[in-house]
């Protein structure tokens, strides 16, 4: 999976002649953040070439070189591809049909930390908040790894209404 949504934002803030770095915004993706990587772009100091650490979350600050200068560039990370952060942990939607949710069962998963198969408990409910402990954001030196948050979305299909009333007719 090949990271996306990478815009380093400029922002300027302090006085260097008030021994102030300055500052700047770097949005990356949920997926930059999780597995980490280079982040290239340009902003009103120069051309930029950030390393982003995995494990990277909102307001970590790194330190660049920019042209001359040394800057603080301010981590900001944007929500994409339908996962959300909070903190160190992920929240995204997990879509089953009917029967998936009333049988239970295996299904795959692409997450910013890899692909993932678990088992769906039977009986889930539309709404229900399932965990998957450890897969959110990796460790990092004084931080926990995050924890990944699946909201269940049910979707009936034709398959599911068809086995609905081949159950009626048997019952």
């Amino acid at each position: 999976v090949e990271p996306r949504g990478v815009h380093p934002l400029p922002r300027r803030r302090g006085s260097p002649r008030a021994g102030r770095m300055n500052e700047i915004d770097l949005e990356v993706s949920v997926w930059i953040a999780a597995r980490g990587g280079t982040v290239k772009g340009s902003c009103p100091l120069g051309k930029a070439s950030v390393r982003v650490p995995a494990g990277a979350r909102s307001g970590d600050r790194i330190i660049a070189r920019i042209g001359k200068t040394d800057v603080a560039c301010v981590i900001r990370i944007a929500d994409t591809d339908g996962f959300e952060l909070d903190g160190g942990n992920l929240v995204t939607s997990l879509t089953l049909s009917a029967v998936q949710a009333r049988s239970g069962g295996g299904v795959e998963i692409e997450t910013p930390m890899g692909r993932l198969r678990l088992n769906v408990p039977k009986h889930t409910q539309d709404g229900d908040r399932l965990l998957v402990a450890g897969r959110g954001l990796p460790a990092t030196s004084g931080r926990a790894a995050g924890d990944l948050y699946l909201d269940v979305e049910i979707i009936e299909t034709m398959t599911d209404r068809a086995v609905a009333a081949l159950d009626k007719i048997l019952a």
